[in-house]
């Protein structure tokens, strides 16, 4: 379950994204998905934003360390 903490970390996220496109969050997966369009393009989980990347994209995230997000019950 998501906390007040987290609901403020993902607000702030939001306002600052809304630079680049119109975007807008839910709450799923105990955490929040971010959507621009209709399209889940990242998810919030326990004050962290995690990015969707693809083939193309997954090798600059890891040059710059980035890793991914593992879901585990």
């Amino acid at each position: 379950m998501a906390s007040r903490v987290d609901e403020e970390f993902c607000t702030y996220v939001v306002d600052l994204m809304q630079l680049v496109a119109p975007v807008s969050a839910r709450r799923m997966f105990g955490g929040y998905g971010v959507f621009v369009d209709g399209l889940m393009v990242a998810l919030i989980h326990q004050r962290t934003l995690y990015l969707k990347v693809d083939a193309q994209t997954r090798g600059v995230f890891e040059e710059q360390g980035m890793e991914p997000f593992f879901y585990t019950r």
